[in-house]
């Protein structure tokens, strides 16, 4: 039985040895079952990010925004730093532009 923590845990370890594809597929069967977090989203972001799949990342976080989960500075910060290390600027800028217009303030946390 799939449950939150255990998933996120396996999601970390995905993000660990750049397993992004397994971290999707874990997300599939947490959202079957309706056991989708913010945590697991962000660990799940996180493994887009170290294996440059910032499209990937990008699509979990409008995931995020249609599920109304609580998009933070992780979950920003790990779908722009997929953008930016896979070169795709105009993606990069226009994340920074959506934590302007949440009504946050891109800061040197999201730029590293």
């Amino acid at each position: 039985e799939l449950s939150v923590s255990p998933s996120t845990a396996a999601l970390q370890l995905c993000s660990q040895g750049l397993a992004w594809r397994s971290a999707l597929g874990l997300v599939d069967a947490l959202r079957a079952r309706e056991l989708l977090q913010d945590v697991t989203y962000n660990a799940a972001i996180q493994a887009c990010e170290k294996a440059l799949a910032w499209r990937s990342a990008i699509g979990l976080v409008e995931e995020m925004q249609t599920c109304l989960c609580r998009l933070d500075a992780f979950a920003y910060r790990a779908a722009i730093g997929a953008c930016a290390k896979a070169s795709a600027w105009r993606d990069t800028l226009a994340g920074l532009d959506a934590v302007r217009l949440k009504g946050g303030t891109p800061n040197v946390f999201l730029h590293t």
